[in-house]
């Protein structure tokens, strides 16, 4: 997205040994795969995969069936599928028509269906369990209960599962700052919502629930 383009660090390398061309200016990472140019870009301090226009026709025309502007999708999954096609993509949080929270989607119908079975069987129910416990007495410092020890005494801190699940809400929060300008957050976030509700749609975690929310996947 243009957005994304202007706020992140984008570095683009050829695989190719015949090219040897690199911005320093761009810093932009690129790759030769099958006659097509992939690119990646950083954004928080995570990298991405940035969405080529076959995989934009695919995303509209064959997963989500409907017209998506081309600064409204700022990745696609790292891998594609077997048949070569997106998996999921990243939704600008203003760049569309309507204010979106979630910045990520699944895309492909076969993964949407897998996990639409997997949610109807209490999938939700179990990987909330999963997070709120840490039963891999592997790990040290832990117990079989999600939080950790300091000399044999309980810290009323999170387990190692919900620190990794507060980490990705931070990541999602940044990801919002950084693919919005400030006039965005001004003119599409502040105008629309006030700025209470501005700041906390920019705050939210992953899927846009609340950052502090740990134990509680939905």
């Amino acid at each position: 997205s243009s957005s994304a383009a202007t706020t992140a660090s984008i570095t683009r390398d050829n695989v190719d040994n015949n090219s040897d061309n690199n911005s320093d200016n761009n810093n932009i990472i690129s790759n030769s795969e099958n006659q097509n140019t992939t690119t990646t870009i950083k954004i928080a301090n995570q990298t991405f995969r940035e969405p080529t226009s076959d995989h934009l026709q695919t995303i509209q025309k064959r997963q989500v069936f409907h017209t998506l502007q081309s600064n409204q999708v700022f990745c696609t999954s790292s891998n594609l599928c077997r048949h070569g096609h997106p998996q999921a993509f990243g939704f600008h949080p203003t760049n569309g028509p309507k204010l979106v929270s979630g910045l990520f989607r699944l895309s492909c119908p076969l993964l949407c269906e897998a996990i639409d079975e997997y949610e109807g069987e209490g999938g939700v129910r179990q990987l909330s369990d999963w997070v709120r416990t840490s039963k891999d007495r592997n790990v040290p410092g832990s117990d079989n209960t999600g939080t950790r020890n300091n000399n044999n005494k309980e810290e009323n801190k999170p387990g190692w599962k919900q620190e990794g699940y507060q980490t990705a809400n931070a990541i999602q929060s940044q990801l919002r700052y950084e693919l919005t300008t400030e006039e965005d957050r001004q003119s599409k976030l502040v105008s629309r919502l006030g700025e209470y509700n501005a700041a906390a749609f920019l705050g939210s975690g992953v899927a846009g629930i609340p950052p502090g929310q740990t134990d509680n996947v939905k």
